[in-house]
Order: structure tokens, then C-alpha cells, then sequence
């Protein structure tokens, strides 16, 4: 039986993706370049984390504001 997975945890896990291709330092945007990115994604992948873990990193990478 295959899971039915939430769209908002869909959303959030995308925004995750983005936001590892590019991050903020204070004031200056840096762009991570293809390696550094392929790094965190193979990570991503072979962690292999549950949806809701996906989740739980996306909210934790959020900026306070």
C-alpha cells in the first residue's frame, strides 16, 4: 500500500532543496557552486529520512526572524 504524502511536506521539502542552492550570510548573498551542492544533496539522499524527518530539517533551515 503506498503512502499518501501530504503536499504542504511536499512544498516544504522543495523549499529545502532551494534553499541549498543558495544561501544568505547577513547581509551578502553567496551561491553555493554544483559541487558543494551535490555534496548536501547525496547526503539528502542517502540519509534516508522519512517524510516528516524531510520536514523537520526544511522548518529547522528556516531563518529567525
Amino acid at each position: 500500500m503506498n503512502k499518501m504524502i501530504d503536499i504542504s511536506k511536499a512544498i516544504k521539502i522543495g523549499e529545502l532543496i532551494d534553499q541549498l542552492k543558495g544561501f544568505t550570510t547577513e547581509k551578502c548573498t553567496t551561491q553555493v557552486n554544483k559541487q558543494t551542492n551535490d555534496f548536501f544533496m547525496n547526503g539528502i539522499r542517502t540519509m534516508k529520512l522519512s517524510n516528516t524527518d524531510l520536514l523537520n530539517l526544511s522548518m529547522a533551515s528556516e531563518p529567525n526572524n
